[in-house]
């Protein structure tokens, strides 16, 4: 049985060979799906290359949309992510437009990524993004979490070592 990742990896593929059957793709079109098999990757390297490639795209002006929602699937909910990947994939979904779906797959992993013990670029970035959250979602994202235990994190977070985790902490409030 396939992995997910290499079921999205070979679906992605398929794609891509369909597409250039066709006649009717682009050199950019064929560049954007191999980005977005490098973020459904689960490779370390590889999604860092694709998400670095979906930034320049969104820096380019160009249609994102496919990679943020595949970020937010494959990248932001998972917590076995590296660092370097989780704050490239926050970048993203900080700079881009993200449909109501992506900000209801991420809520479970912001949640997560407040927790103490996660890196501090990452927790720093997950506080980052609460402001951003539409309201009916942190309102889910505050609501759904046991006791209070978000509003603990983040008054943790503003008791923190790292300057840069207290700073988001205000930040945030």
């Amino acid at each position: 049985m396939q992995s997910k990742s290499k079921q999205a990896a070979t679906s992605v593929t398929t794609t891509i060979q369909n597409a250039l059957k066709s006649g009717q793709t682009t050199i950019t079109d064929v560049q954007s799906m191999a980005l977005l098999n490098d973020i459904q990757s689960g490779d370390s390297a590889r999604q860092v290359e694709g998400l670095t490639g979906a930034l320049a795209l969104l820096a380019a002006g160009r249609d994102v949309g496919l990679h943020v929602s595949a970020t937010c699937q494959h990248i932001l909910v998972s917590p076995n992510t590296t660092p370097t990947v989780k704050r490239l994939a926050y970048d993203l979904a900080r700079s881009a437009s993200l449909t109501d779906a992506d900000w209801a797959r991420i809520v479970g992993g912001v949640r997560g990524d407040l927790a103490k013990g996660t890196h501090v670029d990452v927790r720093t970035r997950a506080m980052k993004m609460l402001p951003l959250f539409p309201p009916h979602h942190l309102a889910d994202l505050l609501l759904r979490n046991d006791d209070g235990a978000l509003f603990q994190r983040v008054v943790l977070a503003i008791r923190s070592v790292s300057d840069a985790v207290r700073v988001a902490a205000i930040e945030c409030l």
